[in-house]
Parts: structure tokens; sequence; C-alpha cells
């Protein structure tokens, strides 16, 4: 059994849509009853939105409002929340002391609800302002404080190999996201946690790794173009 260490950087793998999350890298050598692979390092340029489908809608007295997808700040996200509903509907603000958003609505009572069809193990908008669903009235404060950055890791998952472990999510590696938007995500195995995983393979040579990222509720995630890199120790016969 020999060891290999092997360098992938998305700029050279085939991406599905453009999307460095989502590709196909091309081995340059086909390596033979691959039996055990570990994370050693990884580099990767914040360049998903903290803002974006499917966590991007709110419900009001039944119409669905959706932020448009990008990277907001506290103060530009309330902007923009505010231009989405319109003052005719009414308005949200953040109360600065208690950390909870508050719609103040502008004709009578309105009830703020989950989007129908949110599975109930994804939040929606609703649940990431700290509203739950169904609260009513005239001013409505969040039961809950708000949260906009929610991705405290992502999921690289390589779907040729394995899981890391006998659950179901789809995930070979977890790695915490300490950069913030425009910034680069390093983890490597000396300051971080080791993580290794034998190989369930279902041919006897490998000659790609199929990559993909999803965030921590499952769902896909898209880097918008920037492309990454990561570091891999197998073990295998050649």
């Amino acid at each position: 059994m020999n060891s290999f260490l092997i360098h992938v950087d998305t700029q050279t793998a085939n991406k599905i849509n453009g999307n460095p999350f989502n590709c196909t890298y091309v081995l340059s050598k086909k390596h033979r009853n691959l039996v055990e692979v570990s994370l050693k390092n990884l580099q990767m340029p914040v360049g998903f939105y903290n803002v974006r489908s499917p966590y991007n809608t709110i419900t009001i007295n039944g119409t669905n409002y959706t932020i448009t997808p990008g990277n907001y700040s506290d103060a530009t996200f309330v902007s923009v929340l505010n231009s989405t509903v319109t003052p005719a509907i009414g308005v949200f603000s953040i109360n600065p002391t208690t950390g909870r958003f508050q719609f103040v609505s502008a004709s009578g009572s309105a009830t703020i609800t989950v989007p129908s069809g949110t599975a109930t193990n994804v939040p929606s908008l609703t649940n990431l302002l700290g509203f739950t669903n169904g609260q009513v009235g005239t001013s409505i404060i969040a039961t809950y404080s708000y949260i906009l950055n929610f991705d405290t890791y992502v999921n690289v998952y390589i779907r040729n190999l394995s899981v890391s472990s006998s659950e179901t999510q789809l995930v070979t590696f977890k790695v915490p996201v300490n950069a913030a938007s425009g910034q680069i995500l390093h983890w490597n195995e000396n300051s971080q946690d080791y993580q290794c995983v034998p190989v369930v393979y279902t041919v006897e040579t490998i000659d790609r790794f199929i990559i993909q990222v999803y965030d921590r509720f499952g769902n896909p995630m898209d880097n918008n173009g920037i492309d990454w890199s990561f570091s891999l120790q197998i073990k295998s016969d050649t």
C-alpha cells in the first residue's frame, strides 16, 4: 500500500455551469484500490452569498417577498428588505439593544409566516430573522435574535469516494467557515482536527474526483465562479 499527496485546484477542473463548488477534477494518474483519504489543507475564497436561495423569502399576509441574493451587512440588508416589502406594507427595523427584528404593519394586523413548501429541516428567511411561523400583530417583534451569516461550516463531498460517517449527510470533510466574504478560508490538519475517512469505492480504479460543496442544511452552494484548492493524502496500491 502506497501513500500519495494530491493537490487539487478547481481552476483546472471541469465545472458544471461554471460553479467550482460542483466540478470534476481529473487525476494525472489512475489509482487502484484506493482505501483511505485524508484532508491535509484547504484554501477557499469566500465567494458564496450570505443571503441566497432558498433562504431569501419571507411571507407577509400570504404574499412572498424575495430578497435578491447577495452579500449584505445588517444595514444594507434592512434597506433592501424594506425596499422589497415597501412601506405601503410595513417597515422592518432592528432593535440595537435586543438584536431582534421588528415589523410594523402599515395597515392593521399582519401575519408573518414561513413560505409554503419550505422543508421542515431547512430555515427560511423568516426563521433567520428570528420570527416564528404565524406571528401576528400590528407591531411584531421577532421571537429570537437574527443571523445573516449562518454558514458556520461547509461540507466538501467527494461523491465517488465516501462519506465521513454512517449518517445521511453528503459530507466527506467538514470545514469550519472562519473567514468573511471576500476573505480566504484556511484549513489545515495541524491547527485543526484530523480528517481521514475509509473509501467505499464502487470501481477498482479511480481516475477523478467528483466534488460538490453543500451548506450545513444540505443544499448545494455556488461560489460565484471563484476557484478554491485543497490537498489530499490517499492510500492506494498504485
